[in-house]
Formats: C-alpha cells, structure tokens, sequence
C-alpha cells in the first residue's frame, strides 16, 4: 500500500511540475536537441552504466562484468521503484541464484556501494558548490557547504565508531521506513568497513566516474537548448545540482526520487536564469537518459534473466543464507 501510495505521489509531482512549466512550452524546448546531442548522450549513458557495474565487481570476488551487468540493471530498476532506493540488496539475492554466492558474503558490498554513492554525491555537492560559488549567494553558500560537510563528518562517524551507528540504527529502526535496521543488517555493515581499502578505492574512483558521466549528461542538453547561450554553463554546476538534487530526494523517500529530484533541480536551473520550460526540457530529458534509461535496461535484464534464473516468490527473503 505504501509502495503505491508514493509511486501515486511521484506521479502527481511530475503532472504538477509539468503543468507549472507548460506541456507546449516544454516540448518546444525539448525538440531543439540535436542529433549529434543525442548520439553523446546515449554513448555517456552507456558509459554510465558499465561503470556502475565495474564499481560492484571490484569489491566483489571471482565474478565478471558480464554475469554482474544484467544483475546490476535489474537490481536498480526494481530499487528505483522503491521507497528511498531501499531495494538495493535484491542484488545479492540475484546473485546468488546466478552464482550460489551465499547473501551474506555479497551483501556488505552492497552497502559499500550504496555507502559510496552517497559520500560521492555529497562530495559532488561541496564541490560543484565551492566552484560555482559566483551563481550563489554568500548565505546560501556557507550554509549549504556547512550541512553537507557535517553529513559527511556523521557518515565517517558511523562508519569508524561502531557504538554510535548501532545507537543510530536502533534509533531510526522506531520508524516504519527503517524497519529493516535489524541486527543482521547492522552486522552486515560494519563487515562491510572490513574490505580491502584497494578495493574500496577503486570502486570509490568508479562511482565517481559514473555520476561525472551523469552530469556530462545534463551539460550536453543544456548545452543544445540553450544554443543561445541566454545562460552562462557551469560544468561543475550542473555535477553540484545534479548531487544536490539527487540527496534531497533521498530524502524523501518517493521511489527513484521521482517527482522530488525533477522538482528541486528545476528550481536550482531557474534560480539561475533560465527559463522555466528550459530548465524543465533539461530535467526531464536528463532524467530520461539517466533514470529512464537504466529502467529500460532493467526491464530488459529481467526477460534476458528469467530465462536463465528460477524467479522464485521468496527471492526478497535476505535472511535466507
């Protein structure tokens, strides 16, 4: 019911957010993107795609890019329809069907990775911020780098000080959406704080990557809309709102951020001098060629994956070994 009720929500901010910026409009925006636009934003994407599934393999032991890829894109359709992206670990169910890989083994580098996500993006934030700072003003600025710096400072906190997170966790574990903060999961991830920095390191550099290719993405399109150049184009800030954007979303726990992302980083694009029919034409085909796209691969995963995987009713149970 839950699940439902914020896919509804999701939908009704997207028909909102249109409507306040103009069907015609938009669709006038959207259809100055060029060919040769199109053609960069689709390599950029696959681009993206390949790495998000390099950055799980090198935390992970004696599998390959080509059994994990499919699992990758299936996983993270099924996430983006869920509540806060909670639907991540299904991977290690997957891959286990796949591999016979025990869960318990491949799930700590599930929560590595959803960890990592999160400290690059808020790293993206602080940065895409500090270079952009000539687009803010001082208030905005201070603070903004100041919550985001905390953030971090917590999420390093709960990583090195074990009694900490566990108060944390039991804390927010009163709350229906934390639920699932149990015991075996918090073992899960403080085991995974025990892999191997070389490993870390480099799935740290690839999910870097992968959001860079993101906000390549977003600066293309922007680029072909706005060939008049009606706005001065901030690479770094398109990687800033972008994060920015992406975080809060989070936050709100509407499945894939679908609906809250579309809303705040339009709001940041106008906030800056575009018009709102431009700055929604970049959104939404952004949002397209990023999340949109990765559904479709997912989709596709999953008829490549059922032919070859027993989908059995009680896959969703990560408690099973």
């Amino acid at each position: 019911m839950n699940k439902i009720l914020f896919i509804l929500i999701s939908t009704i901010l997207l028909i909102l957010l249109i409507i306040y910026l103009g069907p015609i409009q938009l669709l006038n925006e959207i259809k100055k993107i060029d060919s040769l636009t199109i053609l960069i934003v689709i390599f950029l994407a696959n681009i993206s795609t390949i790495l998000r599934a390099m950055k799980w393999k090198v935390l992970l032991d004696n599998v390959t890019l080509r059994e994990i890829l499919p699992i990758q894109l299936l996983s993270i359709s099924i996430s983006n329809l869920t509540p806060g992206k909670i639907a991540e670990p299904i991977k290690s169910v997957l891959l286990k069907m796949k591999k016979g890989v025990a869960i318990s083994k491949t799930l700590p580098s599930v929560i590595l990775e959803r960890i990592l996500d999160i400290f690059i993006l808020i790293l993206l934030s602080i940065l895409g911020i500090l270079i952009s700072s000539e687009y803010l003003s001082s208030k905005f600025l201070i603070i903004s780098v100041a919550t985001f710096t905390f953030i971090l400072f917590l999420m390093v906190l709960l990583l090195s000080k074990r009694s900490f997170g566990v108060r944390i966790f039991h804390f927010l574990k009163n709350f229906r959406f934390f639920s699932f903060l149990d015991e075996n999961f918090i073992n899960n991830f403080y085991s995974a704080t025990k892999i191997k920095s070389k490993k870390i390191i480099s799935s740290s550099l690839l999910t870097f990557l992968a959001w860079i290719m993101d906000g390549l993405i977003f600066y293309f399109i922007a680029l072909s809309i706005n060939k008049e150049l009606t706005v001065s184009i901030n690479l770094w800030f398109f990687f800033s709102a972008l994060a920015i954007s992406i975080i809060a979303s989070l936050l709100t726990f509407l499945p894939g951020g679908i609906g809250g992302t579309e809303a705040l980083m339009t709001y940041i694009l106008i906030s800056i001098g575009f018009e709102r029919s431009t700055a929604g034409a970049i959104v939404f085909v952004g949002r397209f060629a990023t999340l949109g796209y990765s559904m479709i691969l997912g989709y596709l995963s999953f008829i490549y994956l059922s032919k070859r995987l027993k989908i059995k009713g009680d896959m969703f149970n990560l408690n099973k070994n």
